[in-house]
């Protein structure tokens, strides 16, 4: 059975549209995702299509938005016309042009959240993040980004032929760690998985320390606060630095607000309970 890539009619309803190019119930030919944008992953997603022996299935909408050169048929060609029309390239969850390590820490920061509010939303980000297209938000999507920085940089081919996608597959799976600087210095933790080397490496305190004290407690949530009430009473009197603003915005929903402040609360309470 193919997996299906689909989104709900609510979902739908909360993004917004482009205002050119309209076709299938008012999204831009191209945008397979429906995320209101034309960008790398809808290219992924139409080249995983075509490619059968990944068993990815599309909804008769997207079907439509998907046969970019009207011949009835979705294949390679409509991939790589999508490809040409991009917006944002594959991986590029910032959409600020480019795919750097921010946009990896971005999607790996998405991982924590969801670990502490599994109901949470991040509107079109849940869609943008998921990049191997396998319906969850994990680590190996951040690999993923990793994996196509690393190629650009190096300036070799990102994609296989006729594909615009990338998959942490076994193979490289078992290259990347062999290369890794942890794993070398530590080989006695016989790291099999990315998964085990994040769940090794990772610390709250790289997404929540907003006050910059390397550790995570109710100090930073007490800051977030602070930037809220300052925020709303633009009484000039404290002014964040752009690196703590975009620390504090724990949700990434664009603002600094109580939310944020509850979010670091509850992650705090779950670390020293040792659930994190």
């Amino acid at each position: 059975m193919k997996k299906t890539v689909f989104l709900s009619a609510m979902t739908l309803t909360a993004l917004s549209l482009p205002m050119t190019s309209v076709f299938a119930e008012g999204f831009a030919k191209g945008d397979v995702d429906m995320d209101g944008v034309i960008t790398g992953r809808d290219a992924a997603i139409v080249s995983q299509y075509a490619d059968e022996t990944l068993k990815l299935d599309l909804n008769n909408e997207q079907l439509a938005l998907a046969d970019m050169n009207g011949d009835g048929t979705v294949d390679a060609a409509d991939a790589a016309l999508i490809a040409e029309n991009q917006e944002y390239k594959f991986g590029d969850i910032n959409e600020d042009g480019r795919v750097e390590i921010p946009d990896c820490t971005t999607v790996l920061r998405m991982v924590l959240i969801k670990k502490i509010d599994p109901e949470i939303d991040f509107g079109e980000k849940d869609i943008q993040a998921d990049i191997d297209l396998d319906g969850d938000i994990d680590v190996y999507d951040a690999y993923c980004i990793l994996e196509y920085y690393r190629k650009l940089g190096a300036g070799v081919p990102c994609f296989d032929e006729n594909k615009f996608y990338i998959i942490i597959t076994p193979e490289i799976e078992r290259s990347l760690l062999e290369y890794d600087f942890y794993v070398l210095r530590h080989p006695e933790a016989n790291i099999k998985t990315i998964q085990e080397l994040y769940d090794l490496q990772w610390n709250i305190s790289d997404y929540m320390d907003v006050d910059n004290d390397k550790q995570v407690t109710v100090s930073d949530a007490t800051a977030v606060l602070q930037i809220y009430a300052e925020n709303a009473a633009d009484t000039g009197i404290y002014k964040a630095s752009v690196d703590t603003n975009e620390k504090a915005d724990i949700n990434l929903d664009g603002k600094i607000d109580i939310t944020d402040a509850t979010l670091i609360l509850k992650a705090y309470a779950m670390n020293a309970a040792g659930l994190l």
